[in-house]
């Protein structure tokens, strides 16, 4: 049973006992004897570990972050080299078979040229030749290249 009692003079206590038999503190005062009690906010090494963390995670993204730049790249000029093929190509098609013969096209950047390699009774074999920027693989990564010649393909068209 809790007693009133009179204030024995010292800072910090109240009149009364707790359950327990002991004088009641202000709340947030230490006792005797012991440390004063830091429940608040971070300690310095919680917040050093926290920016660690981020770091790590940001340096990540930023990593990962350069190389779909650089897979966009050499995905825009593949197509790029791809359009001006295939404009090419139907250019070929649509010409008359007896005036196929070697030329060249120019597609922004790429250049494309087709040579005859060769002419039977009722076929022509033609070689395509890309040329300009463009993936080359190095060391087994592919880069991208201002000057890339590829021998896209061998095509034999009969009459």
């Amino acid at each position: 049973m809790v007693t009133p009692r009179s204030d024995s003079g010292e800072r910090g206590m109240c009149s009364r006992l707790d359950s327990d038999g002991e004088r009641c503190r202000a709340p947030g005062a230490a006792e005797k004897g012991s440390e004063p009690r830091r429940d608040a906010g971070f300690t310095l090494v919680e917040l050093l570990v926290a920016v660690l963390i981020l770091a790590v995670g940001l340096l990540g993204l930023a990593g990962t972050t350069g190389f779909v730049v650089r897979q966009t790249t050499l995905a825009e000029v593949t197509t790029e080299r791809s359009m001006a093929l295939q404009s090419a190509v139907e250019a070929l098609r649509a010409q008359p078979y007896g005036s196929l013969g070697s030329g060249t096209a120019d597609a922004g950047s790429i250049q494309v040229s087709w040579s005859v390699v060769s002419t039977g009774s009722n076929s022509t074999t033609l070689r395509v030749v890309t040329v300009g920027p463009g993936v080359a693989t190095v060391g087994g990564i592919p880069t991208l290249n201002n000057q890339v010649a590829d021998t896209t393909f061998i095509r034999r068209i009969e009459y």
